[in-house]
């Protein structure tokens, strides 16, 4: 028995000091968060060519210009909001990649306030993070 409650005890302080290491951080105002937070003020006011120059340079040799120009214009039109405000609702920060949520709120014709939520994967590059899309 005294063998089981050591174990045990051993068990719970490598759970509890977490050995397996960070894995995660949550953070709305972290890098990752304001990177895209930027991105999607830039898709918001039609800057396309703003919105292509934080792409991951791999994402960029497949999403170019012209396809993000597509994307964006479809995403703006079906949003179909009037004067969009973007939020951070969450963001994780792996050491490999960051998924960043946010909430983008305007008005549809009529006045009435519309809320989407919508995200975007961030990969590292040096020290900063940047934008991933697939084409």
């Amino acid at each position: 028995e005294a063998i089981h409650k050591w174990m045990a005890a051993v068990f719970a302080a490598a759970v509890l000091s977490g050995c397996a290491g960070k894995t995660e951080t949550v953070n709305r105002d972290g890098p990752a968060a304001r990177e895209a937070l930027s991105w999607y003020q830039e898709i918001l006011t039609g800057d396309t060519a703003a919105a292509h120059a934080p792409l991951h340079p791999d994402a960029a040799r497949k999403v170019t210009k012209a396809v993000l120009d597509r994307k964006v214009r479809n995403m703006v039109t079906r949003w179909a909001l009037e004067n969009p405000e973007v939020f951070v609702t969450s963001s994780q920060e792996r050491q490999e990649s960051a998924v960043v949520h946010v909430a983008i709120r305007g008005n549809r014709k009529g006045g009435k306030t519309h809320r989407i939520t919508d995200g975007v994967t961030l990969k590292p590059l040096g020290n900063a993070w940047r934008i991933w899309m697939n084409p």
